[in-house]
């Protein structure tokens, strides 16, 4: 042993034993397992601190592992690259281990696939794994172009070990629980992963590098997770955005491949300022994009002028258009008027019914949408969207009741590859008191908590799913991402506040006659992915990536691997599993403007309880200390923090939703 290699055992001073398990696959009878695992035990225990090590490679190359078959050698022989994400995925357990208490052992499982091909998605294993409990740290070993060595051209290698190390394609940290062994803890992974991973995620052939074109930046936590798909899916993204934007200046070269800075003035103009960019890119572009509402239009008429595939212009015109949409399919005796001018109100007054929903044709989330329940109201909304809005863009329509669920699409020349069906729990405005007025900011549209999978009985999940479909056929829809959302009517559910608000059946004596069958109420259409939140419920829930999904559509289908990709990424957790996790997506709204003054309100509940955020998968603060957040008066709505909680039961992730709006603390100077 060398003076450096004898100094780094002093400093590190660990005596690792590994226990290697035999490979495992456990077949299913509908879907085939196209890997293999390798289980693996650390024990060992720390006898002096850890005193540096700044490199990294430190840690393994002091380190001899005492290993199955009881030949001694150096960790760093099992890895022959320098780098590598195999070395940084061990160098990290053993970085955990080293840290733990004396007696501790640390278990991992490697996976090997069976065949030879490329990941569908490079993280595609970190994906799929997202929300259980006992995975501490999830790795993918390969590279958009690097293939799979399966276990057949390794399982006679004189050094199984080794070699597992060498060519498995992704890694797995289990966390330590109490009360649990490593082994049962194994053995539990290996039935989940079983089920999450029993699908065709790895491919014949090499996955293409494609290009897109992304209209319209968006903020970090946005463009976060559509860059972290656009990486693994080996699709590179040139931005177009307002000069001075963040994404112009950032150090970190995976949020995107160019900015291209333009004026995003929203006008007539805009979509040939979007060909003038990037008419001059130096290289091919293979499609054009956008996460964002009020650019759907104009992003979809420049991909007409660059002879980029898209759904047609008036599509996304016609969808935007909140009026456009309600004339589609007009429920029977229902009141809908465009306001253009003061007298239109005042010739529909004498006939109208209340409530009624007043909103802009064209706007975006729950901003300015108001209801009313009576002429007075109605009157101080019009005057209120008429002082924040444009006076000439107002709809105002009959309220309808009902359960509102948001029903997510992805289509591939018409098909649905995949629909979810999501739980909307009533807003302010929905159960606000008569006393209410429409201009309170309390009671507004804002999403409360949204609940994965929806509740609603079977027959109204097909007759959802089926008139949605029909409703964007029409408008000449054929291939993307759609968020849509609706409400039930005659619905054979109900929401009830008792014990606490939740979708219950109705009660036999007010079931509804076979007269008044249920019936789908449209309420918007957006066509794009839904929001982020929203994304990493599905994702928690169903093993769905909507950011991945809405980056493969904007691609020609006509690229056969595209098309597979697209397929194959709409493949969710079978049912069965998907039936044991339930997610409440819980939103706190900010309720008055101000300086927010919270550090970080999603630390601060986890600090005071933490037995309350271990039932939580998912957090994230919408506002930094000290940032200005809007006031709901003003027409802008926004959340504070969002929560995903999950749990195995509806009612249980219901009452744990709950909690947590009670215990979080939001304070505003």
């Amino acid at each position: 042993m060398s003076a450096m290699e004898e100094s780094l055992w002093t400093t590190c001073q660990l005596c690792l034993v590994l226990s290697a398990k035999q490979y495992n696959a456990h077949a299913t009878n509908t879907s085939p397992v196209p890997f293999k695992t390798l289980d693996l035990l650390i024990e060992g225990f720390r006898c002096i601190g850890l005193s540096d090590p700044t490199s990294s490679r430190k840690l393994h190359q002091g380190l001899y592992a005492c290993r199955y078959d009881c030949v001694e050698e150096p960790l760093a022989a099992l890895i022959e690259e320098s780098e590598s994400p195999i070395l940084s995925f061990v160098t990290n357990v053993l970085e955990r281990h080293a840290a733990k208490p004396k007696a501790k052992s640390t278990a991992v499982k490697l996976m090997v696939a069976l065949c030879e091909g490329w990941l569908v998605r490079t993280d595609i294993l970190k994906q799929r794994l997202m929300g259980c409990r006992s995975v501490g740290l999830v790795a993918g070993f390969l590279n958009t172009d690097q293939q799979t060595v399966p276990y057949q051209s390794i399982r006679d290698a004189p050094d199984l070990l080794k070699a597992s190390v060498r060519y498995a394609c992704g890694g797995i940290l289990l966390n330590d629980t109490p009360n649990a062994s490593p082994e049962s803890l194994l053995e539990e992974l290996q039935a989940s992963l079983v089920q999450r991973m029993s699908f065709p995620w790895i491919l014949p052939k090499t996955i293409p590098c494609k290009r897109l074109a992304v209209v319209g930046g968006r903020h970090i936590s946005t463009m976060a997770k559509y860059t972290e798909s656009a990486n693994a899916l080996n699709i590179k993204l040139v931005v177009l955005g307002p000069p001075g934007h963040w994404l112009e200046n950032s150090c970190e070269v995976t949020h995107r491949e160019a900015f291209l800075p333009i004026d995003m003035t929203i006008d007539e103009g805009l979509p040939q300022r979007v060909v003038d960019a990037l008419s001059g890119y130096p290289a091919k572009l293979d499609g054009i994009t956008t996460f964002t509402d009020w650019l759907l239009t104009s992003t979809a008429r420049a991909a007409e002028m660059l002879g980029l595939t898209s759904a047609p212009v008036d599509s996304f015109h016609r969808s935007t258009d909140k009026h456009t949409t309600r004339i589609m399919d007009l429920p029977k005796d229902f009141q809908v008027f465009r306001i253009t001018n003061m007298d239109d109100l005042e010739q529909h007054l004498p006939a109208l019914s209340y409530p009624v929903v007043v909103k802009p044709c064209r706007g975006w989330n729950s901003d300015g949408v108001l209801k009313a329940t009576s002429e007075l109201e109605l009157r101080d909304a019009i005057q209120y969207l008429a002082h924040i809005r444009n006076p000439h863009d107002i709809i105002v329509e009959t309220y309808v009741s009902g359960p509102e669920v948001d029903a997510n699409f992805a289509l591939a020349d018409g098909e649905i590859l995949l629909f979810e069906l999501v739980d909307d729990f009533p807003s302010a405005a929905d159960i606000a008191p008569s006393s209410a007025t429409s201009l309170d900011p309390s009671t507004n549209f804002l999403e409360t908590s949204m609940l994965y999978p929806s509740a609603l009985p079977l027959s109204e999940h097909d007759l959802i799913r089926t008139s949605l479909h029909a409703k964007l056929l029409a408008l000449g829809f054929r291939t993307g991402v759609f968020h849509l959302e609706a409400r039930v009517v005659n619905s054979s559910m109900q929401y009830t506040l008792i014990p606490e608000i939740n979708l219950r059946p109705l009660p036999t004596s007010r079931l509804l006659s076979p007269t008044k069958p249920p019936s789908t109420f449209l309420l918007e259409i957006n066509a794009r992915a839904p929001g982020i939140p929203a994304i990493w419920s599905t994702l928690l829930t169903s093993g769905i990536d909507y950011s991945a999904i809405h980056l493969l559509s904007a691609l020609p289908l006509s690229c056969s691997s595209t098309a597979e990709r697209l397929k194959i990424l709409c493949t969710p957790f079978p049912e069965e599993l998907r039936n044991n996790i339930h997610c409440n997506l819980v939103f706190i709204p900010v309720t008055r403007g101000g300086i927010f003054g919270n550090d970080d309100v999603c630390d601060e509940l986890g600090a005071r309880r933490p037995d309350l955020v271990s039932k939580v998968a998912l957090s994230y603060c919408c506002f930094k200390k000290g940032m200005r957040v809007p006031d709901p008066s003003e027409g802008t709505l926004a959340f504070a923090a969002y929560f995903c909680v999950l749990a195995k039961e509806r009612n249980e992730a219901v009452r744990l939703g709950e909690e947590i709006r009670r215990e979080v603390k939001i304070v505003i100077k």
